[in-house]
């Protein structure tokens, strides 16, 4: 009787789980969709996806540490150790200490876990392995969701003043956005991808940028036209691709990108036209007299009121709470007249985002600096610690000759600039934050120095057949 190979039962318990954790994510992402449609329920399509996403996650970390299969190299493993003593020092400081709310506290809670599992999970070469069919599964379920919040956003465009971002939170598209973190990975690994699969990515791609255009935000924009111009950089030079990919097929996926995009500008030319024009008056200060910022950079610097708001909670923290954090479910609670607004746009966008009893009154209880929230919740230790985390990750990319590192290490800059200049690190983001710790479990690990998808390839039957042609 023929004996099953236990790595290859591994492999495919990883390959389901990861197919199952794809889905929760996009289910909880869902939750606007059904909000609109007047069947929501925050406890089905919220609350039990995103906890049941933790849950599988963990459980998926668990059968790596278990398989022997995680290859952590020391740093890696003093970092994971040290990273989860710090996570749950802050759930006792906020629990003991502050008193926060349980439910936030958990919810905090849940999303840090979520990163460090998925730190783990990057550690493992079965997990790479068998990555690129979930990827793709992600970028299909992008597109769906995509294509559905374009059109909700559409419906009711019409009754939205362009330049503002009133729209996101009518139609839910901006909270939508998260289902298309899984795409850096998708998108900057995509010499790996055979032609008919880039063409789900290039699909996948599109509806993330133009999502982002209609619901107004410069940063998700920029983020996901940094994102195609690596990858096609990458494609057209070849670029970790061990010269298997034909100069035929590789113009073929270059046609079908500009097919792609230009049916995307022809069906909404009109609405992207208008957006983007208004993103460009926004940036250079000309839709509102008293909004100006002294270059085109300066949005970026300490002219950006998000770096005024992170500025006061450092000046209103004291040196404990700088050090530790107000623990897990803490905030700050950062408030501003709305008459203050520095223009019409912008009243409105506050009076449509007030949680303050003062009508006057407009507030913040989370960092719109994505690096403010783990300062929030563990202080200069927890955000010093995870961004330690990410510059020894993106030094052993440098140090290593595997391609494959080179490209980890892109995902990571990606997603850390995004955080630093106004990304998510709460439970919004938890797709994003997965893409991340995949990249960084990787680069900790010993497989750095070798590209983990090079047995794939080479027993890929596409691969054999492109290499007979070029012979």
């Amino acid at each position: 009787m023929a004996v099953r190979d236990p790595s290859t039962t591994t492999a495919s318990v990883l390959r389901v789980s990861l197919y199952i954790l794809i889905s929760l994510m996009a289910i909880a992402t869902a939750r606007p969709l059904a909000e609109g449609s007047e069947s929501e329920s925050s406890f089905v399509w919220g609350a039990l996806p995103s906890a049941a996403a933790v849950g599988v996650s963990m459980a998926i970390a668990v059968v790596v540490l278990l398989s022997g299969r995680a290859s952590l190299c020391p740093i890696g493993r003093v970092w994971l150790v040290v990273y989860g003593l710090l996570t749950t020092a802050a759930l006792g400081v906020g629990l003991i200490l502050y008193q926060n709310d349980p439910i936030e506290t958990a919810r905090d809670f849940a999303t840090f876990i979520f990163f460090g599992s998925a730190v783990a999970i990057g550690s493992s070469r079965a997990v790479w392995s068998e990555l690129r069919g979930p990827v793709l599964f992600a970028c299909l379920l992008s597109v769906a969701l995509g294509v559905v919040g374009v059109m909700q956003h559409l419906h009711f465009s019409e009754d939205v003043a362009t330049g503002t971002r009133l729209a996101g939170r009518d139609t839910a598209l901006n909270n939508l956005l998260p289902v298309f973190g899984m795409l850096p990975l998708a998108i900057l690994f995509s010499p790996w991808w055979r032609p008919r699969d880039l063409i789900v990515v290039v699909f996948a791609w599109c509806s993330a940028l133009t999502s982002a255009t209609l619901i107004q935000s410069r940063l998700e924009s920029v983020y996901w036209i940094c994102c195609g111009f690596i990858a096609m950089i990458l494609v057209t030079k070849n670029y970790c691709t061990l010269g298997y990919r034909p100069v035929a097929k590789r113009s073929f996926v270059m046609a079908v990108c500009v097919c792609v995009m230009a049916g995307a500008i022809g069906v909404y030319g009109e609405t992207i036209k208008a957006q983007a024009t208004s993103l460009l008056e926004r940036l250079d200060g000309k839709l509102d007299t008293n909004l100006s910022y002294s270059s085109a950079l300066a949005v970026l610097g300490s002219e950006n009121e998000r770096w005024v708001i992170l500025g006061s909670c450092w000046n209103d923290f004291g040196f404990s709470e700088r050090l530790c954090g107000r623990g897990m479910g803490g905030s700050f609670e950062w408030t501003a007249p709305i008459d203050e607004a520095v223009g019409e746009r912008v009243r409105l966008e506050r009076q449509d985002n007030l949680w303050l009893d003062d009508a006057s009154k407009f507030g913040r209880r989370h960092m719109e600096v994505g690096w403010g929230n783990p300062f929030i919740k563990g202080g200069v230790l927890l955000t010093g610690w995870i961004a330690l985390g990410g510059v020894v990750a993106i030094a052993a990319a440098i140090r290593s000759r595997s391609p494959f590192a080179v490209i980890c290490a892109l995902v990571v800059i990606m997603n850390g600039a995004y955080a630093a200049f106004g990304g998510d690190f709460i439970i919004g983001a938890k797709e994003k934050l997965l893409g991340e710790g995949l990249a960084i479990g990787f680069l900790l690990s010993s497989l750095v120095g070798s590209d983990p998808w090079i047995g794939n390839l080479r027993n890929d039957p596409f691969v054999r057949a492109s290499r007979r042609v070029k012979q």
